[in-house]
């Protein structure tokens, strides 16, 4: 048995002990690889959700609030943070390589307010009943699409003539034509409420960069006198309100007086 072909058999024998010796190190780091992925899939899909607190805003900017309808906007009025959020912490493992984990920092975005302005749809092509039918059965025509503040509307304000050219299909026959079909060229949020919508002109004004009507700024003093005694401003009526239904009955000369709350006498 001694000879070349021994040597070589002993050293056969002797690398298959070595790497059979080695197997349960090899299949415990792939294990402790597996765990360490498994672990950081985990955690991607149990984000951390923040809550923030919103109880010291003002009436007023509470009010506001209907209509935010962009982050950048809340961001402005509440004074958050939310343009400059915490990245959110991940683990990246090469697995082309024996490099230890690297660690990651990746951002997420909030999502934009799509913007008010022509975008393309597709519309169906009305369709003749007399045997004739129109190549295609749908075209392409821009209209103002997108999103706008609450209280705001996307609506064109330039729009053009265009045509579009398609088949009559008939029986034994097939006829060009062409379509004349109207494009928004142009679009902008407009408000919902107008001027004329302001029910009470004595006591309101219309806020057009809110697309609402408020209260006079001259009743300011009243609404602080109103508060003052413990009694609501009612934004809608722009008039005080009392805490209590009770003892608005006055005897005779006298009548209510919805500022004050109570019964004051009449002035002749």
């Amino acid at each position: 048995m001694h000879g070349p072909r021994s040597t070589l058999l002993g050293l056969t024998l002797a690398i298959l002990g070595t790497a059979a010796a080695f197997n349960p190190i090899f299949r415990e780091n792939e294990m402790a690889w597996r765990d360490l992925f498994l672990a950081f899939d985990k955690a991607e899909r149990e984000p951390v959700v923040k809550s923030y607190d919103l109880s010291y805003l003002t009436f007023e900017q509470q009010d506001m609030l209907k209509s935010v309808a962009d982050i950048a906007e809340l961001a402005n009025l509440t004074g958050l943070p939310l343009m400059d959020e915490d990245p959110t912490e991940g683990l990246r493992i090469g697995f082309r390589s024996l490099s230890p984990p690297v660690r990651t920092r990746r951002r997420r975005q909030y999502e934009k307010l799509p913007e008010c302005k022509p975008r393309i749809v597709n519309e169906p092509v009305e369709q003749h009943h007399d045997g004739m039918r129109t190549i295609p059965t749908c075209i392409e025509r821009k209209v103002c699409g997108g999103c706008c503040s609450v209280g705001r509307l996307c609506v064109a304000t330039k729009t053009k003539k265009v045509t579009k050219k398609v088949i009559q299909l008939g029986t034994n026959s097939a006829t060009p034509v062409l379509l004349n079909v109207t494009e928004d060229e142009e679009c902008e949020c407009v408000c919902k409420v107008k001027a004329s919508d302001c029910p009470n002109t004595q006591r309101q004004e219309y806020d057009q960069e809110h697309c609402m009507c408020r209260c006079k700024s001259s009743l300011r003093e009243e609404k602080a006198k109103c508060e003052s005694v413990g009694n609501f401003w009612d934004y809608n009526s722009c008039r005080c309100v009392c805490r209590s239904l009770a003892g608005r009955e006055c005897s005779s000369g006298y009548f209510f007086d919805e500022l004050s709350c109570r019964c004051v006498p009449l002035l002749f």
